[in-house]
């Protein structure tokens, strides 16, 4: 549940386990490979369709910079804002 949390909330910036995630959009009754195309800035694929075509690597890679980014300027602003 705690999972499912993070990345409902995008609280937790890290890596996750492509079967994790495989088995957390199965369990949703989604494609197998819904939430890894969603973490991955693509679009989800219908149940009988394949992930793979559906995520350009660059904009794949752009998205998952802007999560990072974004991550580090609330850090920040949170920083900022207990010295302030």
């Amino acid at each position: 549940m705690a999972i499912v949390r993070e990345l409902h909330r995008n609280t937790a910036q890290r890596r996750r386990n492509a079967r994790t995630l495989e088995a957390l959009s199965v369990a949703l009754g989604w494609h197998p490979e819904h939430l890894d195309a969603v973490l991955r800035g693509g679009t989800p694929p219908d149940r009988g369709q394949s992930a793979t075509s559906l995520v350009d690597p660059v904009t794949a890679r752009l998205t998952s910079i802007d999560r990072r980014l974004a991550a580090i300027e609330r850090r920040l602003d949170d920083l900022a804002a207990r010295d302030g």
